[in-house]
């Protein structure tokens, strides 16, 4: 068993070094970048991260969630846990070779804890058999826990069963 954890500063020079990808805040791309956006909704856009962007607040703020302790505490980061997973897993595949240890039979699986709190919340207001008929799902929440690639599945499902 190995437990991994990254810093929060060497989490966001990793994210500088390898131009980690995050999304811009709709206000900064208004007032700091003088882009008009139209009113309606708009799509996220995303730029490699860069240190000098924090100063001047461009990068999208999410709540971060702390599960320790019985009430938990929250915060404002630019980074999602996700992203710090994502991070985390280049930093450590730079100096261990997973695949080799997994043939080598010296690692059997590894794999990103989960936010109890997240998963609370999602069990609560989604995973259940009584949303199963749901067509409206909280797609921005799947994204933001899961990731990309698993909302993407649930928008296509959600589609298929409306056609």
């Amino acid at each position: 068993f190995v437990c991994v954890k990254m810093h929060w500063d060497a989490a966001i020079d990793h994210a500088d070094e390898s131009d980690h990808l995050l999304q811009l805040d709709e206000y900064a791309v208004a007032t700091v970048l003088n882009i008009r956006l139209s009113s309606g909704p708009t799509n996220p856009a995303f730029l490699p991260f860069r240190k000098a962007m924090l100063e001047k607040r461009m990068i999208r703020s999410h709540e971060w969630e702390e599960d320790a302790g019985p009430m938990g505490t929250r915060r404002r980061c630019v980074l999602r846990k996700r992203d710090v997973i994502n991070l985390l897993y280049d930093k450590v595949t730079d100096v261990i070779d997973v695949d080799a240890m997994m043939q080598a039979k010296l690692l059997l699986s590894y794999f990103p804890l989960h936010s109890p709190a997240a998963l609370k919340r999602l069990i609560r207001t989604w995973a259940r058999v009584r949303y199963w008929t749901r067509l409206d799902q909280p797609i921005d929440e799947i994204q933001a826990y899961f990731g990309s690639q698993i909302a993407l599945y649930f928008v296509f499902v959600g589609f298929l069963c409306q056609s």
